[in-house]
């Protein structure tokens, strides 16, 4: 009996030296006094670097890595094919200025934004710069070839339109109205246009809430007021497009903090005022999976909704520790899955990705793209 307890001990050691060593093995770098606890089964991104994501599907995605330890920035195109367990450089190219922006409309077509706008039809093995017209022009694309561009003149801006990916561009009505404005691509993650021509623009230093739609693709714009008014000297507006047919206004107030958001599902003929469980979200941390399933990331708190904000269900606060980490930004794939870029609290160039696929409730982290 002594004999076979005394095995049981040696084989239990053993077990433990052997696990041991495996976790030392999987760990993709030794500890830092500066960095967080990091577990031992994925890789961050660490040093001068910022990353951008965007997933197709849970398991097929891309990022943008872009590279600020050089004089003339540059990025890299990453692609993932098993949700993050592996990541394959695709592409490098040249960037400038601190605002990215990545959007794949399917496997082979996608957007990138990195002070430069480039387009990629390979599925992002190679990317060329999209010509736009004017030195500070905005764009939004409503699928792989229909885009629009605002550009800004001495006195006003005009809007152009190309059918063909950005190869050329057609100077669409007589202008904007003044008051006008197209979000830039970076700002909202997505197109303020649709395919079929119908498009909306918020509106800047106005009187009363005020929305700009069109139903011919620009040439004719039609302007909306918001009710009620909230009592502030002026108001800017900006709109995302809800999959389907409907949209979504926001109203900020003179200091650009959001004090309403109104929901349209007829073309702006009457609106809906929508509640969120906070009063200074920003209109960048929803995700509109459809028309009724929509995802909220808000300082590290997760909210879902299934009746288009109608109610919110708190799911819970982001399962890592804050001490360690920090929210940066988040994104919804489907009604299960999500994404979750995070920052070191001790390191601000250790970044981390998390990912979750039960609608939120558990999420763990995944590997990080290695430039």
């Amino acid at each position: 009996m002594q004999r076979t307890r005394q095995r049981l001990i040696v084989i239990v050691a053993a077990v433990a030296i052997i696990a041991a060593a495996g976790i030392w093995y999987l760990r993709p770098e030794a500890p830092t006094q500066t960095g967080p606890i990091i577990p031992a089964t994925f890789r961050v991104l660490s040093g001068p670097y910022s990353a951008t994501y965007d997933f197709l599907t849970p398991s097929l995605g891309w990022a943008v890595v872009v590279d600020y330890s050089v004089l003339s920035t540059r990025f890299f195109v990453f692609r993932t094919t098993d949700r993050a367990a592996h990541w394959e450089k695709r592409y490098s190219g040249k960037a400038e200025g601190s605002q990215t922006y990545l959007h794949f409309f399917d496997e082979r077509n996608g957007l990138l934004y990195a002070g430069f706008t480039y387009r990629t039809i390979d599925g992002g093995d190679h990317w060329q710069v999209v010509e736009v017209p004017g030195p500070g022009a905005f764009v939004s694309f409503a699928s792989p070839i229909e885009g629009w561009a605002e550009d800004f003149g001495p006195d006003s801006a005009h809007l152009f339109r190309t059918v063909d990916g950005g190869k050329t561009w057609t100077r669409i009505g007589a202008g904007l109205p003044a008051a006008a404005r197209l979000q830039q691509i970076f700002e909202t993650q997505s197109s303020t246009f649709r395919a079929s021509g119908e498009g909306w623009l918020g509106a800047i230093h106005q009187p009363a809430p005020t929305v700009f739609v069109t139903a011919d693709g620009g040439a004719a714009w039609h302007s909306t007021e918001l009710f009620p008014t909230f009592g502030t000297d002026y108001y800017d507006t900006m709109v995302r497009l809800v999959p389907g047919s409907a949209e979504v206004a926001f109203v900020l107030d003179d200091r650009e903090q959001l004090i309403g958001a109104f929901l349209s599902s007829d073309g702006g003929t009457s609106w809906a005022g929508l509640s969120f469980p906070f009063v200074d979200i920003s209109p960048d941390e929803l995700t509109f999976v459809d028309t009724d399933h929509w995802w909220l990331f808000h300082s590290g708190s997760v909210y879902t909704t299934d009746d288009r904000g109608r109610s919110w269900l708190y799911l819970h606060e982001l399962a890592f520790p804050s001490s360690s980490w920090r929210s940066d930004h988040a994104r919804a794939i489907d009604q299960r899955n999500a994404w979750w870029a995070l920052t070191s609290t001790a390191n601000s160039e250790v970044g981390a990705l998390a990912m979750t696929s039960d609608g939120g409730e558990h999420w763990g982290m995944v590997n990080a793209p290695q430039p």
